[in-house]
């Protein structure tokens, strides 16, 4: 079992440390999520889309969270390369089955999606996102525009953002199956939640609503946006990694009971303030060992958005489709994908 995760994830945990940008909506949730990757895994790998392969992917400007762990050398971060010079087309007669369902799910959570478009208007990740493949959209969206304007026009304004934000937000969501064939059939991973806004039926993935870490650190990192700079929380996030490898706590899967993650937070060789914040975090009191859960998912409130993010928060992609369709290879299905069709 490995794990994957995609820049859109970690630009989402970034921005809650700068304050250039506006704020990712489910930042916090991502935070969390990745916090715990960063702390068991020995290697991180994200998708990472170039123009062509004349890109060194160890060479582009990557989301300072990311920059900073790779520095660290305490962990492998390592690029999953996906290459766009083959252009991929759509399928007109699947697309506007697409759009109805995006711009129905965007219209009732539009304040999630208005302040995430904003964020990914910002100077900071367009200047990232054309320089490694030199054009906005992966897909042809002036096509997209012309082909399908009357559709689109009652997207933008039951949703309240523009052509180019809903084109760029779509365009994002549809590449979910061709990251999903790109990483192959027994990948997590952490997906950002706005890629749950379309999920045909075809499409074959099973959620996974919690990954067992034995202790988790989900509630701690969400704690301290506002709290600590992001130098200050890659420097506890990375005292906290020693200590659980330190201890052989990387099974993934097994669930300390609440006195053994108590046990293990006391007889850690980090400061007092890192130890209380953690101990905190999930809710165990020191004095009688007695805890609520030692693994919560943190809410944002009570949206629609929310309930899909804190459920299918990772996904294991199997490869498989229905009926006769089972007996496509798993590299190829995407590229057979009903919306998508070769050029």
């Amino acid at each position: 079992m490995s794990f994957v995760t995609d820049l859109t994830s970690i630009h989402g945990a970034d921005s809650l440390f700068r304050s250039d940008v506006k704020f990712d909506p489910w930042g916090k949730q991502l935070l969390g999520n990745l916090a715990n990757l960063f702390i068991y895994e020995d290697e991180i790998k994200y998708i990472l889309p170039v123009r062509d392969s004349t890109v060194d992917p160890n060479s582009v400007v990557i989301p300072t969270l990311l920059q900073n762990l790779r520095d660290s050398g305490e962990i492998r971060i390592t690029p999953v390369v996906y290459d766009l010079s083959n252009q991929p087309y759509l399928d007109n007669e699947k697309v506007e089955e697409f759009v109805l369902h995006f711009t129905d799910w965007s219209s009732k959570n539009k304040h999630y999606v208005k302040n995430w478009v904003r964020l990914h208007g910002s100077k900071y990740i367009q200047d990232q996102h054309i320089m490694r493949i030199n054009r906005g959209y992966v897909f042809d969206a002036h096509k997209i525009l012309s082909d399908h304007k009357k559709l689109i026009d009652g997207a933008v304004e039951k949703i309240g953002i523009n052509y180019m934000q809903f084109i760029y937000s779509f365009d994002l969501v549809l590449r979910y199956p061709l990251y999903g064939a790109l990483m192959g059939a027994n990948e997590i991973y952490l997906n950002h939640p706005i890629r749950d806004a379309y999920s045909p039926s075809h499409l074959s993935h099973r959620s996974i609503s919690t990954v067992d870490f034995p202790v988790s650190f989900r509630k701690w990192a969400s704690s301290q946006v506002n709290r600590a700079t992001l130098d200050k929380f890659v420097k506890d996030l990375l005292m906290l990694r020693e200590e659980v490898h330190k201890h052989s706590l990387t099974d993934i899967g097994r669930h300390l009971t609440d006195e053994e993650t108590r046990d293990f937070l006391l007889q850690t060789k980090i400061p007092g303030s890192l130890r209380k914040s953690v101990l905190d975090s999930v809710n165990i009191a020191v004095t009688t060992g007695l805890a609520v859960t030692a693994d919560l998912v943190a809410g944002v409130g009570a949206s629609a958005i929310v309930a899909v993010a804190a459920s299918a928060v990772f996904s294991q992609w199997s490869g498989n489709m229905p009926g006769s369709a089972n007996k496509i290879e798993w590299l190829k299905w995407a590229i057979e994908w009903p919306l998508i069709t070769k050029n």
